[in-house]
C-alpha cells in the first residue's frame, strides 16, 4: 500500500504574486510510510516534504534554483514548487 501526499500552502491572501501552492505525491517505502504515518507531530512527513522541495529546486539550480526572475536570491527565499510547475523540467 502507498501512503498518499497532498499538501497546500498559502498566504492570508493569496495573489498572482503570491499564489496558492498545492503538491501531490505518494510513499512507495513501508518503512518510511509506516514512520510518517507512527509520528503525532508530523515531523517526518513535513522531513519528507522538504526534501521534495529541495529535489525540485535542486534540478533547477542553473536556473535560480526554480526562484522567479523578479525576487532578489539573497533574501532568503524559500524554494517550492509553484502550482503552475512544468511538471517535465
Amino acid at each position: 500500500m502507498q501512503l498518499a501526499l497532498h499538501g497546500v500552502d498559502f498566504t492570508s491572501a493569496p495573489s498572482r504574486r503570491k499564489p496558492v501552492t498545492v503538491a501531490s505525491g505518494r510513499i512507495e517505502s513501508a518503512a518510511l510510510r509506516e514512520a510518517c504515518i507512527a509520528d503525532p507531530a508530523a515531523d517526518r512527513l513535513d522531513a519528507v516534504l522538504c526534501l521534495a522541495q529541495a529535489a525540485w529546486g535542486w534540478q533547477r539550480r542553473s536556473r535560480r534554483y526554480g526562484l522567479p526572475e523578479e525576487v532578489d536570491p539573497v533574501e532568503g527565499w524559500i524554494v517550492s514548487v509553484p502550482v503552475d510547475a512544468d511538471r517535465t523540467t
